[in-house]
């Protein structure tokens, strides 16, 4: 169905008096994709990658065996018909991680990775500086929304949790600031929580100047901590 389709049944559904909210129910689509329907203004000039273009091949064949699982599993739901939102709140992860299984240029090459950083390098630095590591992948749901976190430490009588990358692009660094964010805002203890990134130290990227570190800890109180690795990293694609 073409973008002018979706617009002519949306409000002919409209005119037959049902609300945005009605129309987004019967649609199976969000109240924002029918009010973009119902104005031109707001109107997609093309239809999203996110919503509504099928499945790439894998671009490579991983040899990891769990990645190639969690690839097979995210194509076979896509197949099955279910949106990206779908299934991003079946599997209990974010729109971008989907978009990442299904579209071949964004594909991961190695689960692996930032699960050796984290071991190799994020945990042994963490208890030279003192801290008492208490859990590490630690899941949590609140609501709706369940949210992971890395590393979760304690330093004297504070609670640290610290999101690792081992890569930093743009969308890296949304995802780690939001769901820090959403663990201040919705863990029990969230306002007396720490929050922390953990990025390699040779692939700092150029995006994280000193301004951006300073503003991000004075204004979100995150803080950004370089860890030596020399381990593999991920490429920064320099996306925003």
């Amino acid at each position: 169905m073409s973008i002018d389709d979706e617009k002519n049944a949306v409000r002919s559904l409209y005119a037959d008096g049902m609300t945005i909210h009605q129309i987004a129910a019967h649609v199976g689509k969000s109240p924002g994709w029918v009010y973009t329907r119902l104005r031109d203004e707001y109107a997609p000039k093309r239809k999203r990658d996110t919503s509504d273009v099928a499945p790439e091949p894998f671009q490579d064949v991983p040899t990891d065996p769990l990645l190639r699982a969690e690839l097979e599993k995210v194509h076979l739901l896509r197949r099955s018909g279910m949106t990206y939102e779908q299934i991003a709140e079946h599997l209990g992860r974010s729109i971008y991680w989907v978009h990442s299984r299904l579209k071949g240029r964004y594909q991961p090459r190695d689960l692996r990775t930032e699960r050796h950083f984290q071991d190799q390098a994020v945990i042994p630095y963490l208890l030279d500086a003192g801290h008492l590591v208490l859990a590490e992948c630690e899941r949590s749901t609140y609501g709706q929304f369940v949210l992971e976190a890395d590393v979760v430490s304690r330093y004297g009588d504070t609670t640290w949790i610290t999101e690792v990358k081992a890569g930093a692009n743009g969308h890296e660094l949304h995802t780690a600031i939001g769901q820090l964010v959403l663990h201040r805002a919705l863990r029990p203890d969230g306002s007396q929580v720490r929050l922390q990134i953990a990025l390699p130290a040779n692939r700092r990227p150029l995006r994280l100047a000193d301004p951006i570190l300073d503003a991000l800890r004075a204004t979100a109180s995150i803080q950004v901590i370089l860890v030596p690795w020399s381990g593999p990293v991920k490429l920064d694609d320099g996306s925003a």
